[in-house]
């Protein structure tokens, strides 16, 4: 008798054995189905930030000189109401007074710069096709800072169109770059980070 209880005794704990096992094996499958792998969308997710306002400060200056001169144009007045705009995130009013500024002051030295906080813009607003037009453009301009700040975001329009190979193209001309040379390697090398191109 003492037999077969040792025998049911066995029984029982690799019925518990298996139990847990199916149990194990049906969570890591479940897991499995709920995680997708990193892709396009999470590039640009993970690395999209709206561009620091850089220029506030020098309108400002701007603006109290030409205040003690006399009276500040309104274009400078129109400006410095669109960077507030874009540093609330309120990209649907910054973005007409960009326009307008750019309509109207072709041959400012800020224009660039302007163009650029308008892409930025569109980009935030989820207008791609409108951003990467003028990230294109402004890739090529002589102003090294802009050039390299709109490769950057340039790459992550592409990303959020699937354009992998133009993101990639992008990213690998900012590998040298101080400022974006570790997020571009971090994008490119799968290995070294859970978000890269699928």
């Amino acid at each position: 008798m003492k037999n077969n209880t040792k025998t049911s005794n066995k029984v029982i704990k690799f019925g518990r054995f298996r139990w847990v096992a199916a149990s194990a094996i049906f969570a890591l499958i479940a897991g499995l189905c709920f995680v997708s792998p990193p892709n396009n969308d999470q590039v640009f997710d993970n690395n999209f930030m709206a561009f620091e306002d850089n220029i506030s400060e020098e309108l400002d200056l701007m603006m109290s000189t030409r205040a003690a001169d006399g009276e500040v144009p309104e274009s400078l007045l129109n400006i410095r109401k669109g960077m507030e705009y874009y540093n609330n995130k309120e990209y649907d009013q910054a973005i007409p007074i960009f326009i307008d500024y750019l309509e109207n002051n072709e041959e400012a030295s800020d224009y660039s710069q302007i163009e650029f906080y308008l892409a930025v813009s569109y980009l935030s607003k989820q207008e791609t096709d409108r951003s990467t037009e003028l990230f294109e453009k402004l890739i090529n301009i002589d102003d090294q800072m802009i050039q390299e700040d709109s490769k950057w975001y340039l790459s992550l329009a592409y990303a959020r169109t699937g354009k992998v190979d133009d993101a990639k193209k992008q990213l690998e001309g900012l590998a040298s770059s101080e400022r974006y040379g570790a997020k571009a390697q971090k994008i490119l090398n799968p290995t070294k980070t859970k978000v890269a191109f699928r």
